[in-house]
């Protein structure tokens, strides 16, 4: 049986996740985030929906996550992403999902 999903407390954070609050910016050498959503999904997994901005000419560092899986989706312009080393270059409405424990 499926444990229930957590649900977001009161001030917008998930109960394992406190670092990440409804609607905080946080600023980074290439541009910022904002935490634009945070629950669970049908599966009872947690979720926290990040928007960034990535300003132009700037890239972001590879990274491997061992604990999440993420699903990069273009809102405008022109993105060129790496996965386990193939170059993928997305436009606007075009999404891109990265396994668990894949370099990006």
């Amino acid at each position: 049986m499926t444990p229930p999903a957590p649900a977001p407390t009161r001030e917008g954070t998930l109960p394992d996740s406190p670092s990440y609050t409804l609607h905080a910016r946080d600023e980074r050498p290439w541009g910022h985030y904002v935490v634009v959503g945070l629950g669970s999904n049908d599966n009872g997994e947690e979720v926290c929906e990040k928007r960034i901005t990535v300003e132009p000419g700037q890239i972001l560092s590879l990274q491997s996550h061992h604990m999440r899986r993420e699903r990069w989706t273009v809102l405008e312009g022109t993105l060129r992403a790496v996965r386990e080393g193939v170059i993928y270059t997305l436009e606007a409405g075009q999404s891109l999902d990265i396994p668990q424990s894949n370099l990006h």
